[in-house]
């Protein structure tokens, strides 16, 4: 006896139906330090304009560890612990 495939079980009827349940998720807001990586990559590129993007990224990174913008400055956590 031959089998035959049932007609309700095919792979695009389970993704469509599994696709038109889902609602859109919202995008979440950039981190601070995203923001400031946008910002300063350009200034910093046009600044080193030889250097690699790998060693851009890393001036960058060089540049948010002492950035106000960032709240695990060391120059910004200092002053809250001040007395």
């Amino acid at each position: 006896m031959p089998k035959s495939a049932p007609a309700a079980t095919s792979k695009t009827t389970k993704q469509a139906s599994k696709n038109t349940a889902k609602e859109p998720k919202e995008k979440r807001p950039p981190s601070a330090y995203n923001v400031f990586v946008k910002e300063q990559l350009p200034i910093w590129k046009s600044e080193h304009p030889d250097v690699s993007a790998k060693e851009a990224m890393k001036g960058v990174r060089a540049l948010w560890a002492s950035a106000e913008e960032n709240p695990k400055s060391v120059s910004s956590s200092s002053s809250i612990f001040a007395a």
